[in-house]
């Protein structure tokens, strides 16, 4: 029996934004989604989603990365190989997601907006290296970047700034 394999657009066509990453994960491992469109298929799930974290648990994401390499907005690119300074406004509970930014005032942003919701908040930061970056996302379509880079933060040690 041959499975036919589809396009990220045809497997996503007419579907709820916050579904993707579910439809991602059962079309991977369907080996219904066409492989050469698996990096831009991850990173595009990512951006869909409100809370990527709470559409799939980040174990589940780091493999989707991994699986698809290291890519810039969805194209498959080299990470470098030196380690940078990144940044994380959270609330405490969720410093450890995978959302990071270069760009302290996003940072702080994300932030203020949790401590708007009533949640204890700081900004993060870690000297994050190469080799955890798992996608650089400078994606414009809400006409904003917010300089983000997914990392694996699995043992990262992560210090307060404010």
């Amino acid at each position: 029996m041959t499975t036919t394999t589809q396009t990220w657009a045809e497997l996503i066509w007419d579907t709820n934004r916050n579904t993707r990453a579910g439809i991602l994960v059962d079309a991977y491992l369907g080996r219904t989604l066409d492989r050469a469109e698996l990096p831009a298929a991850v990173v595009g799930a990512w951006v869909d989603q409100d809370e990527p974290e709470g559409a799939l648990p980040a174990g589940e994401w780091q493999y989707m990365f991994s699986q698809a390499g290291f890519t810039l907005d969805g194209v498959p690119g080299d990470s470098g190989d030196r380690a940078r300074t990144l940044y994380r406004g959270a609330s405490t509970d969720r410093k450890r997601r995978m959302s990071w930014t270069a760009d302290v005032d996003v940072a702080l942003r994300f932030a203020s907006w949790a401590e708007d919701e009533g949640r204890e908040a700081h900004v993060y930061t870690a000297t994050v290296e190469a080799g955890r970056v798992l996608a650089r996302i400078e994606d414009l379509r809400l006409g904003i970047s917010e300089h983000e880079y997914v990392v694996n933060t699995s043992g990262l040690r992560i210090t307060t700034l404010v």
